[in-house]
């Protein structure tokens, strides 16, 4: 606009280090971060667990979570998942940071 034209100027002759950027070439300049797709495990996962039989009063070992315990939120159950998702949340964490470079590029710093 006209004002800000004129604070501009009024700056840059008062001797203070002023510069105009314009938004199209910030954008331009932006690369966004190459994105690295984690290939999924092909093995089965197994995650062991222990489970209290009350037919026969001892601990079975299991290595798949059941219904209930998906529903309770059990231990067992939450690690299984972790171990299913693992690869997709290493690829959201990787895929959110910025290098330095790309960093600079945008903001300056």
């Amino acid at each position: 606009s006209r004002s800000e034209r004129r604070a501009l100027e009024a700056a840059r002759t008062a001797g203070v280090g002023v510069r105009a950027v314009r938004q199209d070439a910030l954008q331009r300049d932006f690369r966004p971060v190459a994105e690295v797709v984690a290939p999924k495990p092909t093995a089965e996962i197994r995650v062991e667990g222990r489970v209290f039989n009350r037919e026969t009063g001892a601990a079975d070992t299991t290595y798949k979570p059941t219904g209930g315990q998906k529903r309770k939120h059990q231990i067992n159950h939450l690690a299984f998942q972790y171990q299913q998702q693992a690869s997709e949340l290493d690829q959201r964490g990787r895929s959110g940071q910025k290098s330095k470079a790309e960093t600079y590029g945008r903001y300056g710093w």
